[in-house]
């Protein structure tokens, strides 16, 4: 689902992974952006060693730059500090949650497109996402 830069997938959680294969919708997420300009830089906020390594692989093989990230505080101080075109986050994160991120984000102006990464499901983390849409608008 997309909301005017905000975007979550339901992403299952299983075994190890040997395919760096992305999942097509982060790749069509990020393509869709990667329309208006050559390169992209994306910050990949995940705790999770295993998915950010799996992420920033088939990133990179897919030709995206990207800067990992483990700590929702980190996270925000990175997205806030540095120029990127996409992110790409867990719900939740050590330090600061996903959401609360993106509404700092959004509330200090800061529209980078974000896709939402979550074992949850997708009901309730459609609730929560459109609780900060609306409190943005």
């Amino acid at each position: 689902m997309d909301m005017g830069g905000l975007a979550f997938v339901s992403v299952p959680v299983c075994g190890p992974t040997r395919s760096v294969a992305l999942p097509q919708v982060i790749l069509y997420f990020l393509e869709s952006l990667k329309q208006r300009q050559t390169s992209m830089r994306v910050l990949v906020l995940e705790d999770d060693p295993k998915i950010a390594s799996f992420l920033e692989k088939g990133l990179t093989q897919s030709g995206f730059a990207v800067d990992v990230c483990e700590d929702g505080e980190e996270g925000l101080v990175r997205v806030t500090s540095t120029d990127y075109d996409a992110a790409i986050m867990d719900r939740m994160l050590p330090g600061m949650d996903g959401l609360e991120i993106i509404r700092r984000m959004r509330l200090n102006g800061l529209q980078t497109p974000v896709l939402i990464l979550s074992a949850m499901r997708v009901s309730t983390i459609e609730l929560k996402v459109f609780r900060l849409v609306e409190m943005i608008i």
